[in-house]
């Protein structure tokens, strides 16, 4: 049988509503204003950015023109919230599981993800127009 250890719980059970409010608002998840950019910019990706880009050879070099530019970031903890904002904004609530584990793995805390979730989930998709 395991043995729980309540006492920290009632510690902070103990306190009283205000510092028990300001003690939940300092651990909210709060994002930096860096992360809050790149969920903001994250708004304009399509699922085409999730893919790895295969590289061009010459030939495609010359008739298209250099590569352009990884919409992907370099910092692997900004670009596992990136793919998750992405992937929650195409799929809502049908995130797969590996984006959560990634992001996870990133160090963001569950709370933080869902939050992501319910967020981005709920926002307006963007109109995309095809003009004939």
């Amino acid at each position: 049988m395991a043995f729980i250890d309540f006492s920290e719980t009632a510690a902070v059970l103990d306190r009283p509503a205000p510092q028990l409010a300001q003690l939940l608002a300092e651990h909210a998840s709060e994002f930096s204003a860096l992360e809050k950019r790149v969920l903001a910019l994250s708004r304009h990706d399509g699922l085409e950015t999730l893919r790895p880009r295969a590289k061009r050879g010459w030939f495609g070099r010359l008739l298209f023109g250099p590569e352009p530019p990884s919409r992907s970031f370099a910092n692997e903890r900004l670009e596992a919230l990136r793919r998750l904002a992405v992937e929650t904004r195409h799929y809502g609530w049908h995130v797969r599981t590996s984006v959560i584990a990634a992001a996870k793995a990133a160090g963001f805390t569950e709370t933080q993800i869902g939050r992501v979730i319910d967020t981005v989930g709920q926002a307006p998709k963007l109109v995309q127009r095809n003009f004939a």
